[in-house]
């Protein structure tokens, strides 16, 4: 049976967040090194606020799996012909 996963976002600076998505009181120490707001670049990882990331990604079995090849393979090849 053919497996698949898709979705989730890229790792980069900025991405780690917590489930209470905090914005301010984070800043001094989960967020210390790791502070990213790209919708209000005049902001400071000193007082904030930070974007907030909510991840979705999702797992597929069998149909669905083969489903997700074709619209990658297609997609690649529109890219890349």
């Amino acid at each position: 049976r053919l497996k698949a996963f898709v979705g989730g976002i890229d790792l980069t600076d900025g991405r780690y967040d917590t489930p209470a998505h905090e914005l301010f009181s984070t800043l001094p120490n989960e967020h210390k090194n790791d502070f990213y707001n790209g919708t209000a670049p005049s902001t400071s990882s000193n007082w904030g606020p930070r974007q907030p990331w909510h991840d979705i990604h999702m797992y597929v079995e069998g149909g669905g799996a083969y489903d997700l090849i074709r619209n990658f393979q297609e997609r690649w090849m529109k890219q890349n012909p």
